[in-house]
């Protein structure tokens, strides 16, 4: 909990590793976080999307991370493709934190850490 409320995390990762989730989601929950997630896993299932949808699909994600105190990034074997590294780069210029299942690359984190709002002083 944080500041007295339940803490609002938005997975990110490839749809492909659904199952990954799954697990991380109940253990999230069972640590307090409510838990915001991709709305389908095409890649996991196998399932076509049309061009509009997968772009609904983005904008409704992007929007689950500015409701967001937290993201975390199911990035199974480093694995972090172009859609989750945008939504990684998303969290950071809007200030929330970020997670991983797996260590990041030391650029990564460096890019992280230059793009956060920089505190007032």
């Amino acid at each position: 909990m944080k500041n007295g409320k339940f803490e609002v995390t938005t997975l990110c990762g490839s749809t492909k590793f659904k199952d990954e989730f799954d697990k991380q989601a109940k253990a999230l929950s069972f640590m307090g976080h409510v838990i915001l997630r991709p709305e389908s896993y095409n890649h996991a299932e196998g399932t076509h999307l049309s061009d509009e949808m997968l772009q609904q699909f983005v904008e409704m994600h992007m929007q689950k991370i500015n409701m967001s105190d937290s993201i975390f990034v199911i990035n199974v074997d480093g694995y972090i493709g172009e859609s989750t590294y945008n939504e990684i780069m998303h969290a950071a210029d809007i200030g929330i934190e970020i997670g991983f299942l797996c260590k990041p690359s030391q650029g990564l984190l460096n890019e992280i850490e230059a793009r956060r709002p920089k505190e007032k002083k």
